[in-house]
C-alpha cells in the first residue's frame, strides 16, 4: 500500500486521489492500524449521506463521538436548505451507488485532515445521473474517540451557498445566516415562478412595460445554473455521449428564465424527449440561428449580438460553432460562465481558448404594451 493512502476494499473501480489542500499539508504519515479501518468506514458512510439527493446529517454526526459547534452548524444548515429545496421540487431519487477513495495527511499528533473522493451514480425519475464530489474533514483522535472538527466539500452547493475555502474556519452563526438567506431567496424565486403567467414572471424580474423586448427571469436562470452545472436534471436528456451536452444545458437555463417552449412560427425551440425536440434545443448553430431569426415573433426568445462586457446572467457566449457557454455573472465587464461538457460554474470566460466567439444577449419578445 502506498504510504498514507487508503482505498476501500469495496471500491469497484480505480479512483484518482485528491490532494489535501496545500494550507493544511503536514508531513505525510501512515495511519495507525487501529485507526485505519474506522476512517475507511466513516468516510464511506459520510460520502453516502452527504450528497444532496440522499443527505442525512443525523447519520453523518453519529459516526463521531463528538462534533464541533462549527461542523454541527454546517451540517444542520445544509439540511435546512436541502429540506426546503426538496419541498419545492418533487424529484424522486433512488438506487445510489458510490465508489470512494480516501487520502489522509496528519497535521499534528492525533489530528487528521481527510479527503474523501466520491463518485456517485443514482437514478432520478428513471434517469441515471452521475456526480463527483470531494469531501474534506478534520478529525481529531483521542485513544479510540473520533471528533469531527470540520466538514466541507467542493460541490456546487457548498461553494456557492456557504463559500467555504476548504478548512477556513467560520462561525456557527454564519452558516445559519447563509442557510436562512438561501431559503428566503429560493422561496422568492419559486413564488415568482408560480405566478399566473409568464408575463408576470418577467415583470417581476424587472421587465419594462411599454417595451417589446423584456428580460427573462435572470434570478431563476442563476439558481438553475447553481443547481445543475455539475449534474444532469432528469427532466431533460443527457447528450454527453451524443456530441456534447453544452447546448442542451444552455437551453435548460433559457427555459428556466421564461418557462415556455416556442412551438409556433417559422422558428421553433422545444424539448419533450430525445425523439421529440428541435435541433435548436441541442445544437450550437441551430440555437444561434433560432435566436437571431426570432426577433419578430411575439411571446418567444430572441437573441442580439452585443459587446461581451454588456452580457448579463443567463445570456450566452458561443465559441466558434462548437461550444455554448451560459453567463453566470458579470463582474465589472469580466464574464464568468457555467457549462456542460465539460462541467463548469463561475469559470472565467477568458480561461477558455478560442479563435472566435459570439456573445448573445437574451431577451423575451412580448406583445404586452400596457402602461
Amino acid at each position: 500500500m502506498k504510504k498514507g493512502v487508503l482505498f476501500l476494499p469495496a471500491v469497484a473501480c480505480s479512483l484518482l486521489l485528491a490532494l489535501v489542500p496545500q494550507a493544511y499539508a503536514g508531513s505525510l504519515t501512515p495511519l495507525g492500524s487501529s485507526i485505519e479501518p474506522r476512517i475507511e468506514i466513516v468516510a464511506k458512510v459520510v460520502a453516502d449521506n452527504y450528497l444532496y439527493s440522499f443527505y442525512n446529517s443525523d447519520v453523518i454526526m453519529k459516526q463521531f463521538d463528538s462534533v464541533s459547534a462549527e461542523a454541527s452548524s454546517k451540517l444542520l444548515a445544509r439540511k435546512t436548505v436541502f429540506d426546503r429545496q426538496k419541498s419545492h421540487f418533487d424529484t424522486k431519487y433512488n438506487s445510489l451507488s458510490s465508489s470512494v477513495g480516501v487520502s489522509s495527511r496528519r497535521y499534528s499528533d492525533g489530528v487528521y485532515y481527510v479527503t474523501v473522493n466520491a463518485d456517485y451514480k443514482y437514478r432520478s425519475n428513471g434517469y441515471v445521473t452521475r456526480e463527483k464530489s470531494d469531501i474534506y474533514m478534520k478529525i481529531a483522535t483521542n485513544q479510540n474517540a473520533f471528533s469531527l472538527g470540520y466538514i466541507s466539500s467542493n460541490d456546487t452547493f457548498d461553494e456557492m451557498t456557504f463559500k467555504d475555502d476548504n478548512f477556513y474556519v467560520k462561525s456557527p452563526q454564519s452558516y445559519k445566516e447563509s442557510a436562512d438567506k438561501y431559503v428566503r431567496d429560493l422561496d422568492e424565486v419559486i413564488s415568482s415562478q408560480n405566478e399566473n403567467t409568464v408575463d408576470k414572471i418577467l415583470m417581476s424580474s424587472g421587465a419594462m412595460r411599454g417595451m417589446g423586448y423584456m428580460n427573462p427571469n435572470r434570478s431563476l436562470m442563476k439558481s438553475y445554473q447553481e443547481r445543475w452545472a455539475y449534474g444532469f436534471n432528469p427532466q431533460w436528456g443527457n447528450f454527453t455521449s451524443m456530441g456534447g451536452d453544452c447546448t442542451n444545458y444552455a437551453s435548460q437555463v433559457l427555459y428556466a428564465g421564461v418557462r415556455s417552449f416556442d412551438q409556433s412560427g417559422s422558428q421553433k425551440w422545444y424539448y419533450f424527449n430525445y425523439n421529440n425536440r428541435t435541433p435548436s434545443w441541442t445544437g450550437v448553430i441551430p440555437l444561434r440561428t433560432y435566436l437571431f431569426s426570432n426577433r419578430n415573433e411575439v411571446g418567444h426568445l430572441a437573441g442580439f449580438n452585443t459587446p461581451v462586457t454588456y452580457l448579463q446572467t443567463g445570456d450566452l457566449v458561443q465559441l466558434g460553432d462548437y461550444h455554448t457557454l451560459v453567463v453566470y455573472r458579470n463582474q465589472g465587464g469580466s464574464i464568468y460562465v457555467s457549462a456542460h461538457t465539460s462541467p463548469a460554474l463561475n469559470k472565467p470566460l477568458d480561461s477558455y481558448s478560442y479563435s472566435s466567439s459570439t456573445p448573445i444577449a437574451i431577451r423575451w419578445f412580448s406583445n404586452n404594451t400596457t402602461n
